[in-house]
């Protein structure tokens, strides 16, 4: 009888270690992830840059080409091999949300996004220069990743950074936000290029987890700031709102804990003893 007792009691504080721990894993998980995440944006990046000294750099002329011609409302055949769609092209960093080198790739089906941002076809290659217009499109409350969930906090002043194609890093500067209805007539409308104006949009879907419409962020291109001018731009946001998984985590993580604590009390001799008497 009491090595029964021994027994059950044994496997009760095993029970407790694994509730502990699951709580704590629960706990950490979003932070080892966001961790992955970013060191394999970080290896993305990287492949990019080596890649693009030796590969993208080359065909300059015929990407600035193919824009002007777009811009002209001119079809052109698009100047991009199959190999190249389906790598990285490029890279977005927007430091006031803690967005950093996210890959972009060409294209805006769902397969594109899942991976990162998409350049919605259409639109202007995101290389800068004149008449150029480029939308950027990220999902917003995606299940494994933030991708552009809070492209809803920049503000007018914002700062944020595209390079791809081999081309220099540019700056943009936010200016203006917007929200259309996909199913509307004059949908694209807002995202015309316009004459002599190098701009990059934003683009991703709201309200989060309804989607029913796009938000656009619009940045016109400036030269690259100084840090002052940076870290002032930062200071204004408010992107520190909990995404909505992470948050669930450590809820979740934080009850697990609370419970196993409980559960490990209400176990204890000492605890018996008192109900008993």
């Amino acid at each position: 009888m009491k090595r029964k007792r021994r027994v059950r009691r044994y496997r009760t504080y095993w029970l407790y270690i694994l509730i502990l721990l699951l709580g704590i894993g629960l706990i950490l998980s979003p932070s080892i992830y966001t961790h992955v995440l970013t060191q394999r944006h970080r290896e993305t990046a990287t492949v990019y840059e080596h890649r693009s000294r030796k590969q993208l750099g080359k065909n300059a002329q015929q990407l600035q080409r193919y824009n002007q011609q777009l811009a002209k409302g001119k079809l052109i055949t698009l100047p991009l091999t199959q190999t190249q769609r389906k790598q990285s092209i490029g890279f977005v960093t927007i430091p006031s949300i803690n967005v950093t080198n996210q890959p972009i790739y060409y294209g805006g089906d769902d397969k594109t996004l899942a991976k990162g941002v998409g350049v919605m076809p259409g639109t202007s290659l995101p290389i800068g220069g004149k008449s150029t217009l480029s939308v950027l499109s990220g999902h917003s409350g995606f299940s494994n990743q933030v991708i552009f969930d809070n492209i809803r906090h920049l503000k007018n002043g914002a700062y944020f950074y595209v390079s791809a194609l081999g081309q220099p890093r540019h700056a943009y500067r936010v200016y203006k936000r917007l929200v259309v209805d996909p199913r509307a007539k004059n949908a694209r409308k807002p995202i015309h290029i316009q004459t002599g104006q190098d701009i990059t949009v934003l683009l991703t879907c709201t309200p989060r987890f309804i989607n029913s419409h796009r938000l656009l962020v619009f940045g016109k291109r400036v030269s690259l700031p100084t840090r002052a001018q940076v870290k002032h731009a930062t200071r204004k946001q408010n992107s520190d709102l909990p995404w909505p998984a992470i948050t669930a985590m450590f809820v979740l993580g934080v009850i697990a804990i609370v419970g196993a604590i409980w559960f490990a009390r209400s176990r204890h001799p000492h605890a018996r003893k008192r109900r008993q008497s």
